[in-house]
């Protein structure tokens, strides 16, 4: 809410802050690391919901940087991949299909993010990428190999496509007792209209 309100920041110089203020030192121990950590997090999620990137979509390169961001944020530690995932989800609701495609599919981190998912078993690298060619309705290189090319349900769910994915699938599991965000999309993706789109 403060974000949205105050718009005389201009939403480069707070991205900047945001790393500036909550840069992690060679100083830092543990618990101090992690604050740091989710600090940014909530800051780029606040951002998100704000609803000034929407509103800044003149400069073109701010949505591209802010995916950026949380994707390198995403990458240094795995329990901030799924909330970084739900931050770029809800931007990329709010955008477009064109920004979406020319700003977020391409924002640097994002390619290697996906193509190194299958051998590390990044579920939400498989849910970001399911929700995104969802939201374009298009196939896209930048999904590699964690989806089909072309697109379908029978190429997705087909013996191949699955055993590429078991280290995603496997790794899903990390968040016990619950069910990881990727599997209603999963499901809803194999059987359509059977499952809620807000599981």
């Amino acid at each position: 809410m403060l974000v949205g309100a105050v718009s005389n920041i201009a939403i480069d110089s707070l991205l900047k802050l945001i790393v500036d203020l909550l840069e992690v030192s060679s100083s830092m121990k543990g618990q101090e690391i992690k604050d740091c950590l989710l600090g940014r997090l909530f800051a780029y999620g606040a951002l998100a919901r704000s609803g000034r990137l929407e509103q800044s979509l003149s400069d073109s390169e701010l949505v591209k940087e802010f995916t950026s961001s949380v994707i390198s944020l995403a990458a240094k530690k795995r329990y901030l991949q799924e909330p970084a995932v739900v931050v770029i989800l809800q931007l990329s609701e709010k955008l477009p299909v064109e920004i979406v495609l020319t700003q977020v599919l391409e924002a640097p981190g994002l390619l290697e993010w996906f193509e190194g998912a299958i051998e590390a078993g990044n579920p939400d690298a498989l849910l970001l990428a399911l929700k995104l060619r969802e939201k374009i309705s298009a196939d896209n290189k930048v999904f590699g190999k964690l989806l089909p090319d072309p697109y379908s349900s029978n190429t997705m769910f087909s013996a191949d496509h699955l055993s590429s994915l078991a280290n995603c699938l496997k790794e899903s599991t990390f968040c016990q007792p619950r069910v990881h965000g990727v599997w209603p999309v999963l499901v809803n993706s194999l059987l359509p209209d059977i499952v809620p789109q807000h599981a």
